[in-house]
């Protein structure tokens, strides 16, 4: 996993409240937060986007859907990703019975899918997209910051659902 080389900048011009407006996933991306922790945000989402973007040779989603059946190491955020995603589909009035032979294993970093059109991935990235920069402004002392990306909201002065 790459490691943000940020730390919380000391000082007034770290706590100044700034905002930044660009595209991701085909969504806009709204962030309101302390200039100095921009920059880094803005680096989580890029990097977030080579790792889901199944059209990336390499990325942890191109290596899902070309191994499936079988398990494959990916980043911590891609075993999020799976497991948010197939919690939601069990919450289908009618889950499909492949849904039960989702792996996903945290503790070695591992996911493998069943199926490959199983679990709806697109739905799931704002969201947890927008938990990850909340968790990243808030383990940098952000105090009050806003995410959008396109309907999804998430505030580091409420808890994240």
């Amino acid at each position: 996993m790459n490691v943000l080389p940020l730390h919380p900048v000391a000082g007034p011009a770290a706590a100044m409240p700034a905002s930044a407006t660009f595209t991701a996933w085909g969504a806009p991306v709204e962030i309101t937060a302390p200039a100095a922790l921009l920059p880094g945000c803005r680096a989580l989402v890029a990097r977030l986007q080579r790792l889901w973007n199944p059209t990336i040779p390499g990325s942890d989603l191109h290596r899902l859907y070309a191994s499936v059946g079988t398990v494959v190491p990916v980043e911590p955020e891609t075993v999020a990703l799976v497991e948010l995603a197939a919690r939601a589909a069990r919450h289908d009035p009618h889950p499909p019975r492949a849904l039960h032979d989702v792996v996903v294993d945290p503790r070695h970093g591992r996911a493998g899918l069943p199926e490959p059109e199983l679990l709806d991935f697109r739905t799931m990235i704002p969201v947890l997209t927008a938990a990850l920069l909340v968790r990243f402004l808030q383990e940098r002392g952000a105090g009050v910051a806003r995410v959008r990306i396109g309907p999804t909201e998430r505030r580091t002065d409420t808890p994240a659902a």
